[in-house]
C-alpha cells in the first residue's frame, strides 16, 4: 500500500484520530437513523369526492362505426389499390399560381407644358420612356395625379398613391390585367 501512496497520506490513514473521527461520524449517522424510526405515519388527508354523476357523459355513440365488420372501401375494390412500389414523392412539384402583379422600375424625369396644354410628364420605365398628360393613364391602372418639379404622384382606382422623386428609380407594383 505504501508503494502507491505518498507517505503523508499513508500516515494520515493510519493515525488514531482519523479512525476516531470516522467512527464518530458513523455513530452519529446511526443515531440519526434510529432516532427517526418512531413509527408515525405521514400526515396525509383523505379527499372528499362528490357523489354526483358527471354533467356530460362520454360521447361513445360515435365510436360504434369503428368496430363494424364491413369491408374497407379501398381494399374491396382492387382498381382503387395502388402498388406498394409506386410513390408520388418524386413527382414534379405543383405549378405555382400565376402572378397577379408585376413590378416596374420607374424614374421620374420631369415634365413639360406647351401654351394652353396640360403638363406632360416623362417617365423612364426600364429601358424605354413614356409620356403621359396629367389625369391620364400612365401604366395599367396607374394614373398621373400630380407633377411638380420635385416629384410625380401616381394613383390608382382605389386611391393608393406612389410618389416618384425626381431622377430616382423606384419600384412600382402594378396588377396584371
Amino acid at each position: 500500500m505504501s508503494n502507491f501512496m505518498p507517505p503523508i497520506l499513508t500516515q494520515l490513514l493510519r493515525s488514531r484520530w482519523f479512525a476516531g473521527a470516522v467512527l464518530a461520524g458513523l455513530a452519529l449517522l446511526l443515531y440519526l437513523t434510529v432516532a427517526h424510526l418512531d413509527g408515525k405515519a405521514p400526515g396525509y388527508q383523505e379527499i372528499a369526492v362528490p357523489q354526483s354523476s358527471p354533467l356530460m357523459p362520454v360521447p361513445v355513440s360515435r365510436l360504434a362505426g369503428l368496430f363494424e365488420r364491413g369491408p374497407i372501401a379501398i381494399l374491396a375494390d382492387p382498381a382503387k389499390q395502388e402498388s406498394s412500389f409506386h410513390t408520388r414523392h418524386f413527382g414534379p412539384a405543383p405549378a405555382p399560381p400565376p402572378p397577379t402583379t408585376r413590378t416596374f422600375e420607374l424614374t421620374y424625369l420631369g415634365f413639360y407644358s406647351a401654351a394652353g396644354a396640360t403638363r406632360q410628364v416623362m417617365v423612364r420605365m426600364g429601358d424605354g420612356f413614356f409620356v403621359a398628360p396629367l389625369g391620364e393613364r400612365a401604366l395599367s391602372n396607374l394614373f398621373v395625379a400630380e407633377a411638380t418639379m420635385q416629384e410625380l404622384v401616381l394613383t390608382n382606382n382605389t386611391g393608393q398613391t406612389n410618389r416618384l422623386p425626381l431622377n430616382k428609380t423606384k419600384p412600382v407594383e402594378v396588377p396584371i390585367k
